[in-house]
């Protein structure tokens, strides 16, 4: 309870607050979660490595052709060319880069195409 009460304290001094302006606290656990940039990377990494799933028939296919020494490498053992992707696996992986590239293109608003207004941008992305 001292630890939440001093949390929303803080929250209320801060001036940063994230990504929107508001503040989500509810609690102390929910509210580092929201806040720390770390947390919210490693909350994309998951969601985005959990869209993949293995292949756990290819997996140890492999394994068993490339054999123990080189499908468990340590510090002594060179490791180039010893994996080659399927073209499954590939293809699965353009699929969800895709994927990803057209919900990162739905997800920013498209503001009206003005001719007369100055060029004030990069490229058409930065529009």
């Amino acid at each position: 309870l001292a630890e939440r009460k001093e949390f929303i304290k803080r929250k209320k001094h801060n001036p940063d607050k994230g990504f929107s302006g508001k503040i989500f606290t509810i609690t102390l656990k929910t509210a580092l979660k929201i806040y720390d940039y770390e947390a919210m990377t490693l909350r994309q990494y998951d969601r985005l490595s959990g869209n993949i799933k293995p292949d756990m028939k290819s997996y140890e296919k492999m394994r068993d052709i490339v054999g123990a020494d080189q499908f468990y490498p340590s510090a002594n053992t060179l490791i180039t060319g010893s994996h080659y992707p399927t073209d499954a696996a590939m293809e699965k992986l353009a699929e969800d880069i895709n994927a990803q590239q057209k919900k990162r293109e739905q997800y920013h608003r498209r503001r009206m195409f003005d001719p007369d207004a100055p060029i004030d941008y990069i490229n058409e992305r930065n529009r």
